[in-house]
């Protein structure tokens, strides 16, 4: 009998080891399986958050569109209800809109322009900022041009905006809404309203080679927009009469 005993041990433990092993082949592919699973389920939700993603931003640019479009709208309607009430402008000396002196500028020059088909005068500042303008010169180019027609001051408007194809956007200055776009170099920011059949439009542009800096564009849109809201917020005081001084 203990030789039966003896016999059968080796027997024994072979069985348990290999129960062991089937045991832990069988636990090791749970596992595996347990993994891919939850590999597959993170795939399904990335898959899920991108759609969305897609989604939203397909929402975000089409809203986008329509708000510049409705905005466009708006200030057509809001300028031609301002046309039909308001009275008309005096065409001469239109220079008088253009402050002779703006915080932060130096005037280069302001005139009239003579010998047009349309009564014209321009204006042109420049930054006082020396740093800036020994690094990357900038000048503001500004105008403004009578129009007896408003259809014929949002088409001028139009046809100015083909050379400013960039990011253009309707935006809003001192109560009046702009059209604005960049060159396609991106070395010139554009921006233009109407006021009482005055098309007013400002270009600021870097005068030598166009910078490589992050904040270029940046630069000429604020610069642009300081300059057209000090020119807007004048447009009272011109109308008013009130004379300028002319500093030395």
């Amino acid at each position: 009998m203990d030789e039966l005993r003896n016999d059968n041990g080796p027997d024994l433990k072979i069985d348990e080891e290999l129960a062991s092993y089937v045991e832990e082949t069988e636990k090791k592919q749970h596992d595996e399986s347990v993994s891919r699973e939850r590999i597959l389920e993170y795939l399904r939700i990335a898959l899920l958050i991108c759609t969305l993603l897609f989604v939203v931003s397909l929402f975000l640019e089409i809203w986008g569109s329509y708000r510049i479009s409705n905005e466009l709208a708006r200030a057509s309607a809001v300028t031609r209800r301002t046309q039909r009430t308001e009275p008309k402008i005096k065409t001469s000396n239109l220079k008088r809109y253009f402050p002779l002196r703006i915080i932060g500028y130096h005037t280069k020059g302001i005139k009239d322009i003579i010998g047009q088909d349309r009564p014209k005068a321009e204006a042109v500042y420049e930054p006082e900022d020396m740093n800036l303008q020994l690094r990357s010169p900038i000048v503001i180019y500004c105008q403004v041009v009578y129009f007896s027609n408003l259809s014929d001051a949002e088409l001028f408007i139009q046809e100015k905006l083909k050379d400013f194809p960039k990011d253009q956007q309707a935006i809003v200055l001192e109560n009046y809404y702009f059209n604005s776009g960049y060159s396609k170099d991106e070395g010139a920011y554009f921006l233009a309203t109407i006021h009482k059949g005055l098309v007013f439009w400002f270009k600021t542009s870097y005068i030598e080679i166009i910078p490589n800096e992050e904040n270029r564009l940046r630069l000429l849109k604020n610069h642009n927009e300081k300059v057209a809201s000090e020119v807007i917020k004048f447009i009272g005081q011109a109308e008013a009469g009130v004379e300028q001084i002319e500093s030395n």
